[in-house]
């Protein structure tokens, strides 16, 4: 028996695709779900969808479904950015905060019409933000007469209109998609989707959305919205429509060096998590509209706006071989060998560790050189002296170096 078959887990509605592709090999457990870390490798199923195109199974992921006359008004109110200012078939970033103003998740928002929206939520907080909206007629109460539907899209109760997420990414993912759709009038409306627009198509036996949006910092790249029951035949159909341009299927570790190598935050780490990163510190300042009248949380969310002293910074340190790959906490520091923040997350791409670090706020800027210090990994190490996490201020030997680079990246 697997260690992951002991707990308390549960399967995606791709898993049989995933254990025929793998033998059941490199599974692991994320979000509660048994999910693959690769097929073939992290550094190929990488390289497929910055050069031709990736698919990835993100069926574990939440989506909500907000009904009615007054749903545009209720997520304006409920979430950080400015819904009133999308557009049928448009998108946009955004952000839960409860009332201390914390982060509660990161999310996608579409709205389809005025009075119908759809959204997606990250799989470790979808628990979270149904009960959060639970609570909505209390955190809004005296703002809004009437609350819209909200529903489950992975709930069997939502039957024909249930949906899950597969993402397609990378510059041949258009390509692939379109040679999917016979009806030419859809075919147009999807190939003009702009960024973060949203549209409705016949595929693989159904209907289904797809959005231009995704986590891996492409340029181009999809994400279906696909009832459960047409979810794996979709999967094999751009399986096989790929094929001949080099699309791969992707596991969770190019998805995570994929998001770091673009500087994109996962929640937990660069969002919130221990270090309560608030999006001002993580390069998403923009997508929190503080000139609203009011949000759940704004007073503290404008608080938090404006006093900071840490933020993310994205480096290149070296990644050559034999040079050991840094993990969370260890030190990053300036050029005078002071430590100036740490790790929290890092992938290797193409002979270099590519980090998002949380550092000390107007400390460097791109181009500037940093150093990195490796703290205590077990017992041996302590016993050596070295510190099981970097103090600010404190000065370390850098045991290897790197370049301060651009926050975000494009692909």
């Amino acid at each position: 028996m697997r260690p992951y078959e002991r707990k308390m887990t549960k399967q995606t509605r791709l898993y049989n695709k995933h254990v025929a592709l793998t033998g059941g090999k490199n599974m692991a457990e994320f979000a509660g779900y048994i999910m693959p870390l690769w097929y073939s490798s992290i550094a190929q199923e990488h390289h497929a969808v910055r050069q031709t195109a990736g698919m990835f199974d993100c069926t574990h992921m939440g989506v909500l479904d907000f009904a009615g006359p007054t749903a545009g008004e209720f997520l304006n109110l409920m979430t950080g950015n400015e819904i009133s200012k999308l557009a049928d078939g448009q998108g946009q970033y955004s952000f839960f905060f409860d009332e201390n103003g914390t982060v509660l998740d990161d999310l996608i928002v579409y709205r389809q019409r005025a009075d119908r929206f759809v959204m997606v939520v990250n799989a470790s907080n979808d628990e979270k933000i149904q009960k959060h909206l639970a609570g909505a007629s209390k955190l809004l109460a005296g703002r809004l007469d009437k609350l819209p539907v909200i529903r489950d899209l992975r709930a069997e109760s939502s039957g024909e209109d249930r949906r899950l997420v597969l993402p397609v990414q990378g510059p041949k993912s258009t390509e692939v998609i379109a040679s999917l759709l016979g009806d030419a009038g859809q075919k147009a409306n999807f190939v003009n989707l702009g960024s973060f627009g949203i549209c409705e198509v016949n595929i693989a036996g159904g209907p289904a959305f797809i959005c231009r949006t995704g986590y891996c910092g492409c340029q181009v790249g999809y994400e279906f919205l696909v009832h459960p029951d047409r979810v794996e035949a979709l999967w094999d159909a751009i399986l096989v429509a790929g094929k001949d341009v080099g699309l791969l299927p992707c596991g969770l570790g190019s998805r995570d060096s994929l998001r770091v190598e673009a500087g994109l935050p996962l929640y937990g780490h660069e969002l919130e998590g221990e270090h309560g990163i608030s999006p001002f510190q993580a390069g998403y300042g923009w997508a929190v509209a503080l000139d609203k009248s009011w949000f759940v949380g704004c007073e503290a969310v404008s608080q938090k706006a404006a006093n900071f002293d840490m933020r993310i910074y994205r480096l290149e340190l070296d990644g050559s071989k034999g040079v050991r790959p840094v993990r969370e906490h260890d030190g990053i520091l300036n050029a005078a060998g002071v430590c100036v923040g740490q790790v929290l997350s890092s992938a290797g791409v193409n002979g270099t560790q590519v980090v998002m670090a949380l550092c000390q706020n107007n400390t460097f800027k791109a181009g500037d050189k940093v150093g990195g210090y490796y703290v205590a990994r077990n017992e041996r190490h302590i016993k050596q002296g070295k510190p099981e996490r970097c103090q600010i201020g404190t000065e370390y030997p850098a045991e290897l170096s790197g370049v301060v680079t651009k926050r975000f990246v494009k692909f």
